[in-house]
């Protein structure tokens, strides 16, 4: 059963793995395009209404006989862009490990697949969350695999979900008799991209849910895995990204997947981590039935402000924060191109109007404000080695000499929200704050940037962060108006304030020094020196990091090359002294 490429009828199929595609990859409206194993495109686009689709797994070479399976997994690289835009689908669901025809093979479950039943109720497939089980039936599958970095199945391919449990599972004249197959797990999808991952539309690698026969129900399979390694990745407010258990009634259900994003990934949320990303373990009529949730991780780099870009349209609310996540204060607007100004990133920006009395800059100013919620980095925060970044982009027409010209950005600090009165905010409840101003030049063609730094006291839960249009020409007397002012990629990350990645004796500089003390811990797992992606273990994304901040100091360093998802383990030491030949030469 050897796939072959084709297209029939609107259908477009590219079944081989393996493959260097050099074009670009375009998925329109209507298309469903197939394709499995490694794949390296310059850009891949799904548009809205097109799917890519991840086919279901294999075996080619009979049910005993010798041979390999096929599908299931998509490692896909692109040089430029990956995007899929509103209504466009990533679909890997029911793809993975599952009892394909009843198969024997008990490679074909998975390593997380729950237990098989004759006549009880089977136990849930699991892989980032542990799968149901009914108290006094079959064996749930457990967790497998790492929660931060990529996991990867036989021959490098990229780790599936596990197979729920069948039912009816006996042997008959030496054939297997299978009443109801257990569903099948989530595939496995991992997309590295050189220049950014955009995603509007859906990423899925969800597990099968459990099936009947007469009185008889197998198990639900589990979520998949889905890994996004891009210097950046922006989801979008209707973007999702989804490996969830497969839902039974009265047998195990199955546990949820993994989602992650690459260890050296800015990640850019149009909307909340808990709205974007979806690992539920699937459900069941019992409680004990239900399955686990699975993982998600998210660099500690990601960005933290909601709506950054502006690019989901919601309407700015007017009045002082009151919650996480939404825009607030004077009166502005989001809007697209506007006159000579178009938005830095994306199709909108954010403008300003009117000044008010909503912000701390009164009268004089339109204040735009979002409280930001720190809780994902408590434990970064309370070691005192944590500070947040602030960057936001600005832009105005040139009109003449009485255009305002000022534009700021403040960040405040909070153990605990306060009131109303603006001077709390400056003053009173503020653990430690910063503001950075300048003036524009008026150059309609180029946006000018802000950034501001604040190390983070050890007790902050909250962070409020301010972008500002400054009445610094008085004129407008009858009421503060700007005629042109706009801001753009608000980006708010929060970073541990210690040396550069790779710096492990924390002298400042990335050096052979920490090269000898890398080799001596590679291989080992714990709490190490040279672990740098924080996943427990030191190997080659560790060394892609040390490889690529190798000579530089804290003030200097680049961000961490993207990718540190590739070779497989018996090709490490090999790369890793030639990298380090490289890395000398450099210096």
């Amino acid at each position: 059963m050897n796939r072959m490429s084709g297209i029939i009828g609107g259908l477009v199929f590219c079944l081989l793995p393996g493959q260097l595609d050099a074009d670009s990859l375009v998925v329109d409206l209507g298309e469903v395009y197939e394709l499995w194993g490694y794949h390296s495109y310059d850009s891949v686009t799904i548009r809205d209404g097109g799917t890519l689709r991840v086919p279901g797994r294999e075996f080619d070479g009979g049910l005993f006989g010798s041979g390999e399976w096929e599908g299931g997994w998509l490692n896909l690289h692109t040089t430029g862009d990956f995007i899929v835009e509103d209504g466009g689908w990533l679909n890997a669901n029911y793809s993975g490990y599952s009892h394909w025809d009843n198969s024997l093979l008990q490679d074909s479950w998975g390593p997380g697949a729950g237990q098989n039943q004759a006549t009880l109720p089977p136990g849930g497939g699991g892989y980032g969350g542990e799968g149901g089980h009914i108290v006094w039936a079959g064996s749930a599958g457990q967790p497998y695999g790492s929660a931060s970095s990529v996991d990867y199945g036989a021959n490098n391919s990229i780790q599936m979900g596990s197979a729920g449990g069948s039912v009816g599972f006996t042997i008959q004249d030496g054939m297997l008799a299978v009443h109801a197959a257990g569903g099948a797990g989530g595939g496995g999808v991992l997309v590295s991209a050189n220049s950014s991952a955009i995603i509007n539309g859906t990423i899925s690698t969800n597990g099968q849910g459990g099936a009947f026969d007469a009185s008889l129900e197998s198990a639900g399979g589990s979520g998949g895995q889905i890994v996004i390694d891009s210097p950046y990745v922006r989801i979008g407010a209707n973007g999702s990204l989804q490996a969830t258990g497969g839902n039974t009634q009265n047998s195990g259900a199955g546990g949820g997947g993994r989602i992650k994003m690459g260890p050296t990934s800015t990640l850019v949320m149009d909307q909340s981590a808990a709205t974007a990303f979806d690992v539920s373990g699937g459900t069941a009529s019992q409680s004990d039935g239900c399955g686990d949730d699975g993982s998600i991780f998210i660099p500690q780099s990601s960005e933290l402000a909601l709506d950054d870009g502006f690019e989901s349209g919601s309407i700015i609310d007017e009045g002082w924060p009151t919650t996480t996540g939404r825009w607030s204060g004077d009166t502005a607007a989001i809007v697209s191109s506007t006159g000579p100004i178009s938005p830095y990133h994306g199709s909108s920006m954010l403008q300003f109007i009117y000044a008010g009395w909503n912000g701390p800059g009164g009268a004089h100013a339109c204040d735009l404000m979002q409280i930001v919620d720190l809780s994902g980095h408590v434990a970064t925060i309370a070691s005192g080695g944590a500070k947040v970044t602030l960057s936001a982009f600005f832009n105005r027409i040139q009109e003449n000499a009485e255009t305002d010209t000022k534009f700021s950005v403040f960040m405040g600090a909070y153990e605990a929200l306060p009131g109303e009165d603006w001077s709390q905010w400056y003053s009173e409840a503020r653990l430690a704050g910063i503001v950075e101003e300048m003036l524009a030049d008026g150059d309609v063609a180029s946006w000018e940037a802000i950034r501001a730094e604040l190390v983070l006291p050890e007790n902050a839960t909250k962070l409020l962060v301010l972008v500002r249009a400054y009445e610094n020409i008085h004129n407008d007397y009858s009421g503060t108006e700007f005629d042109g002012h706009f801001a753009d990629c608000i980006v708010v990350s929060v970073t541990p304030e210690s040396a550069t990645p790779g710096d492990t004796n924390g002298d400042g500089v990335v050096s052979d020094q920490d090269y000898d003390v890398f080799v001596s811990e590679f291989g080992a797992t714990g709490d190490l020196a040279s672990d740098f992606n924080g996943d427990g273990k030191v190997d080659l994304e560790d060394f892609v990091i040390l490889r690529g901040n190798f000579g530089y100091g804290v003030e200097s360093a680049p961000a961490a090359a993207p990718g540190a998802i590739t070779p497989e383990p018996a090709t490490m030491m090999l790369l890793i002294m030639g990298g380090f030949a490289l890395i000398r030469r450099r210096r």
